[in-house]
């Protein structure tokens, strides 16, 4: 079991473009919402870039700089009708406490610019409506905290790791300004897949490690 002092803040955003519905002959005369949705993932994809290349990096991360990308896009009814509505979900993991909402901040910010205006002065009721879908900061704890040296004594670990996915360890610091690490048992390469699952010797070791803290905790 790793001792994660470390993990990247998540906010995502839901766009709902809303265009003007007409028959594909008379197309023109129409708001198409997912062209106008195509404009935002061509700029969060250019963004996303920018993140790789540019933005400031952590090396204790297996992906040591903060990511973007959009994750799902749904919109049209058929092929005959200029599409009225498309909904594009789009998230940014920062490495930075508050940097994820920076990002996705900007995006709209840059949408309601340079996208928005144009499908109104095609038709008044036209726009894009956005809405935050999840948000958690960033952790970041040091690596010569208390808290993480003890973390390495009951789980017979030297070192310390950061990682990309999020947990509630970054709430308890926010809300509570509680010190956090996170220690557990399985495998992200496991997770999120059909036949997600944790190894037996994983669980043995976390069970290891609950019993050493509580007989920590009783002295």
């Amino acid at each position: 079991m790793q001792v994660i002092i470390g993990h990247k803040g998540k906010h995502g955003v839901r766009a709902t473009f809303r265009g003007l519905a007409r028959h594909s002959s008379i197309a023109p005369d129409g708001v198409n919402a997912i062209e106008y949705a195509a404009d935002l993932t061509t700029e969060i994809r250019r963004r996303a870039a920018l993140l790789a290349a540019d933005a400031e990096r952590d090396s204790l991360y297996d992906v040591p700089h903060s990511t973007l990308l959009t994750s799902i896009v749904r919109g049209g009814a058929a092929l005959n009708i200029v599409p009225d509505q498309c909904v594009v979900e789009f998230e940014c993991r920062g490495i930075g406490i508050t940097e994820s909402r920076a990002v996705t901040d900007a995006i709209i910010a840059w949408a309601k610019a340079e996208i928005e205006p144009d499908m109104r002065k095609r038709h008044p009721e036209c726009g894009i409506d956005f809405e935050e879908i999840l948000d958690y900061p960033a952790l970041d704890t040091a690596a010569d905290a208390p808290i993480v040296t003890l973390a390495k004594q009951l789980a017979g670990r030297n070192d310390h790791a950061k990682v990309a996915f999020g947990t509630e360890a970054s709430l308890f610091v926010s809300m509570a300004d509680v010190p956090s690490v996170v220690v557990g048992p399985g495998s992200i390469a496991q997770a999120h897949t059909p036949d997600e699952f944790v190894e037996m010797s994983q669980l043995e070791a976390c069970g290891e490690f609950v019993a050493r803290l509580i007989a920590h905790c009783a002295k």
